[in-house]
């Protein structure tokens, strides 16, 4: 039986280095053989280059040589190293993502879509992520549901639409989050990848939805898997970032990426 190739592409900075520890010893766990690419985002930071060398699964490791705006910045790695990656699958994963089921691959390969496909994500507070390092969620990574008050706090920092709350579960918006989305290549290469403008912090996860949505390919939920998101400060963005907001997509073209787009917070302008 012929094997599907898989790559896996993470971009992470330096600021919060134990939860990308936590995250790549949940990745080193994964059942499928994969290509792993992971980016920094960072010139010249040794930590991250120390730690990526100490997981030997990592396939490939980059470090740039001059780096842009955070945000568009995340959406160039992702394009350049989807392009360039070997896998006929290509999964998009942040790099704060604790995976529930190291079977993950499997089941992204067994979700019964030809596009795009995303991991739910749960969301921990501080006081969740303090405890992590003493319990072995690595062996057991559900274990991390019985945290208290798992299901009922209020602190998923920038992300409230998407709370953990028991009973309205099954109300987040799984294809809005980009945390963990894979699809075959075919389906990338027909979206033309991400958009890699210079500001904007749309790019990675409305963005994709808004243009699948004017193309009609819905977007499905992996079965029988989540993530939990560790908790850190909220990202700040800048004003302009902000303000550049997101575009509106009238027909397959733009969608694409083929043809400019009209953004939403200047009927003026016109980018690709």
């Amino acid at each position: 039986m012929e094997v599907t190739k898989v790559s896996v592409i993470m971009a992470t900075g330096g600021s919060r280095l134990d939860c990308l520890r936590r995250t790549l010893e949940s990745w080193g766990k994964i059942t499928y053989p994969v290509q792993f690419i992971l980016v920094s985002t960072e010139v010249g930071n040794t930590e991250i280059r120390n730690l990526a060398l100490s997981f030997t699964y990592i396939s490939k490791f980059i470090e740039p040589t001059f780096v842009g705006n955070d945000w568009a910045r995340v959406s160039n790695i992702w394009t350049r190293e989807g392009k360039e990656s070997s896998g006929d699958y290509v999964i998009f994963a942040m790099a704060d993502e604790i995976l529930s089921d190291y079977d993950i691959i499997q089941k992204f390969l067994a979700c019964p879509t030809p596009n795009r496909s995303s991991v739910r994500t749960y969301f921990l507070n501080g006081s969740h992520a303090s405890k992590l390092d003493g319990m072995d969620w690595l062996s057991n990574p559900k274990d991390i549901e019985n945290l208290p008050e798992f299901w009922t706090h209020e602190e998923a920092e920038g992300a409230e639409e998407n709370k953990n709350n028991l009973l309205r579960r099954a109300e987040q918006k799984v294809y809005l989050l980009s945390h963990i989305t894979g699809a075959p290549r075919k389906h990338w290469e027909y979206m033309n990848w991400f958009r890699t403008d210079e500001y904007g912090y749309f790019w990675l996860d409305r963005d994709v939805y808004f243009r699948e949505t004017q193309l009609g390919l819905e977007c499905k939920e992996v079965g029988g898997v989540c993530c939990y998101h560790q908790w850190h400060p909220l990202l700040l963005i800048s004003k302009v970032d902000r303000e550049y907001g997101g575009y509106i997509y009238e027909n397959e073209a733009q969608a694409r990426l083929l043809e400019p787009a009209r953004r939403e917070n200047d009927e003026n302008e016109s980018a690709i």
